[in-house]
């Protein structure tokens, strides 16, 4: 179940007794409501404020089977659309839905808290990256723009560290049958020993 204080993307309100709205229950035609909730997702997706063009609504139309024309008639009949000559707008959309104004306002304080959260207090949005730090360990593994392998850059030229065996890295890989691809690894370019074997 979605948390709560975090919807996914875009949502609609209304009423959850939308079912006993004497709007609903004059319907005649079944599809009529699924087309309602088509037009009413679609507008709130597109932020134009409860207007949906008559292109849209012939193509909300065919994904949820119903009849532009004739659904769109039975709606605006009785009372959930307000047609004109381009296409209609869903009555009583701002009454329940965000205005353009709370959604700007919603994502700006979802910014400042993000800001916040990665750059402290201060929000200091030119704070120092640690992406210069990825680089470099990149780099360290044989990695960078120009070559694109497997093939390790030594970092030091000191003696390779030996485990409680007596073992180096790539001897003790090579008999724990680890891949090919990691037995590549010398010395002084693998991760650091733990305590006990993996």
């Amino acid at each position: 179940m979605p948390d709560k204080k975090r919807l996914p993307g875009f949502y609609f309100r209304g009423p959850a007794t939308w079912f006993n709205d004497p709007r609903f229950l004059a319907l005649t035609r079944g599809q009529a409501s699924g087309f309602y909730f088509a037009a009413l997702g679609w507008s709130k997706d597109q932020q134009t404020g409860g207007y949906v063009p008559d292109g849209v609504l012939s193509m909300l139309a065919r994904n949820v089977k119903a009849s532009a024309r004739l659904d769109r008639a039975e709606l605006v009949r009785v009372g959930l659309f307000e047609a004109n000559s381009e296409g209609i707008r869903v009555i009583d959309y701002e009454i329940w839905q965000e205005s353009d104004e709370e959604i700007e306002a919603r994502r700006a304080k979802a910014k400042r808290a993000a800001n916040t959260r990665w750059h402290g207090k201060t929000g200091n949005a030119d704070a120092p990256s640690n992406a210069p730090g990825m680089l470099d360990a990149m780099h360290r593994i044989g990695k960078d723009s120009k070559e694109d392998s497997l093939t390790p850059t030594p970092s030091s030229t000191t003696e390779p560290e030996r485990n409680a065996e007596g073992q180096t890295f790539a001897e003790f890989a090579a008999s724990q049958g680890v891949p090919e691809m990691l037995k590549k690894l010398d010395d002084h370019t693998r991760p650091p020993y733990a305590s006990e074997p993996f």
